[in-house]
């Protein structure tokens, strides 16, 4: 693991192309993050989708129905307040010790997060 918390992703060229694995640039390893099981009874619809949309666009991965991790930052902190204020979440702050895993977690989130990119865009 590099001292500057960077992995370099590589890849290989197929055909003469680049693969967007091959694009080999430095992105930071994300190993903390913020868990939210949260609870919005069906009368609040509207907290719901707020957080829903905000979670997949910052590449949050669905753990069952309504548990769900995003990568630690002060917007998902902000998000966790609001759902906790309102009384329909519990809030934990994670740290992955395993880099491995970490980078497994940080390219699906990255995927999760152009997925809900595309949604958006297209009007979900």
């Amino acid at each position: 693991m590099p001292l500057d918390n960077k992995v370099r992703v590589a890849g290989s060229r197929e055909g003469g192309m680049m693969t967007s694995e091959a694009k080999a640039e430095a992105k930071e390893l994300i190993q903390d993050f913020v868990l939210i099981n949260y609870d919005i009874p069906a009368t609040e619809k509207k907290l719901r989708r707020q957080f829903l949309k905000k979670a997949l666009a910052m590449g949050a991965q669905q753990f069952t129905e309504s548990v769900y991790l995003l990568p630690y930052s002060e917007t998902a902190l902000e998000m966790a307040n609001e759902l906790e204020s309102a009384g329909h979440a519990v809030v934990w702050a994670a740290h992955q010790h395993n880099v491995s895993k970490a980078l497994e977690i940080n390219l699906s989130m990255r995927t999760a997060s152009k997925t809900a990119a595309k949604r958006l865009s297209s009007g979900w």
